[in-house]
C-alpha cells in the first residue's frame, strides 16, 4: 500500500528561470508535504507491536526537469487490511488515506 504525489513543471513557460533551481524548490516543497503525510500516517496508524507504524516511510521516487515525485507508504504485508478492512470481518483502521486527505485539504 503506497500513495504517491507528483507535481510537474512546464519549463517552456518559465524559459528565463534555471530549471534546476525550480526543480530544487519544488522538490523541497513536495518533500515537506510527503514528510508531513508520513508523520500524520504514523500518528493515525493502529498500534499493536508498532511494526506498521515504524514501517511508514517517505521516499523520493522521481526527479527530473519536469516531475518531482515522492511516495509515502509501507511494505508491511497486512497494511492494506488495516487501511481498508477485510471481507473476513476485520474492520478498517484508515491511517494513510486520512493523512493524505488532511494534506490535500491543507495544501489543496
Amino acid at each position: 500500500m503506497s500513495t504517491g504525489l507528483s507535481i510537474g513543471t512546464r519549463a517552456a513557460v518559465f524559459a528565463w528561470i534555471n530549471p534546476s533551481v525550480v526543480v530544487d524548490e519544488i522538490n523541497a516543497l513536495v518533500e515537506r508535504v510527503a514528510l508531513e503525510i508520513q508523520r500524520d500516517a504514523k500518528v493515525r496508524a493502529p498500534v499493536d507491536t508498532g511494526a506498521l507504524q515504524s514501517s511508514i516511510t517517505a521516499a523520493q521516487t522521481k526527479a527530473d526537469t519536469r516531475t518531482v515525485e515522492w511516495t509515502v507508504g509501507t511494505n508491511i504485508q497486512y497494511a492494506a487490511a488495516q487501511e481498508f478492512g477485510t471481507s473476513r470481518g476485520v474492520p478498517p483502521h484508515p491511517y494513510l488515506g486520512p493523512a493524505l486527505e488532511a494534506a490535500r485539504v491543507k495544501y489543496g
